[in-house]
């Protein structure tokens, strides 16, 4: 990746500097878990990205908007 993470306590920082996209970061071999704490409605197809990857995840409920 041509890009540098930079990790804080917080984790990885999103934007200049960071990553870009949250494929690119579910994707890397170097990641074991992922915090999902975006807005509701995007939790469901980045849990399950992260899931087929092999990832720990957590997600900030609800895990969506309707069962």
């Amino acid at each position: 990746m041509s890009r540098r993470l930079r990790v804080t306590s917080g984790g990885i920082c999103f934007g200049p500097g960071g990553v870009f996209s949250w494929r690119a970061l579910v994707a890397r071999d170097d990641i074991d878990l992922v915090s999902i704490v975006t807005p509701v409605v995007t939790h469901y197809e980045m849990t399950l990205a992260a899931l087929e990857t092999g990832k720990a995840v957590l997600c900030e409920k609800p895990m969506a908007m309707n069962a």
